[in-house]
């Protein structure tokens, strides 16, 4: 639908999907920052954050910490937010580095090809896409 789809996505929607809010996230800065654009209430830690090849972390001991701090924060609010509605359609276009993939995954039932590298595939149902996401490449 227009933005990237991040396996944190995948799992915040599935689980909005199922009536469960999505509360707390720790990991990557820019994960967080991510997640708090389309979770706006979502308590987020960060724990490292990527500096060219590398990444730099908070210690160990530091990192526990402030998880525990987080999740604490987090559950406390629990109830207190509605949970946000899903998108009444879906619109996921995966672009592929190989025509073949592209090609092979245009034969997904409901998928159609963009261009060479390029598949399409629309729905109502989150399930019809968790379930093209597992058998496409």
């Amino acid at each position: 639908n227009g933005e990237q789809l991040s396996e944190f996505r995948v799992n915040s929607l599935t689980a909005r999907h199922e009536g469960v809010p999505t509360v707390f996230l720790s990991g990557d800065e820019k994960l967080c920052v991510g997640a708090a654009l389309v979770e706006p209430d979502i308590v987020t830690v960060v724990t490292h954050r990527g500096v060219g090849h590398s990444s730099v972390g908070l210690h160990p001991a530091d990192t526990r910490q402030q998880i525990r701090d987080g999740v604490q924060r987090a559950l406390a609010g629990v109830g207190n937010q509605p949970l946000q509605s899903m998108p009444d359609a879906f619109r996921l276009e995966i672009r592929y580095r190989n025509q073949l993939d592209a090609y092979s995954s245009s034969f997904y039932p409901g998928v159609s090809l963009a261009d060479d590298v390029t598949i399409e595939f629309e729905t109502k149902d989150w399930f019809e896409i968790l379930r093209l996401l597992q058998f496409v490449k």
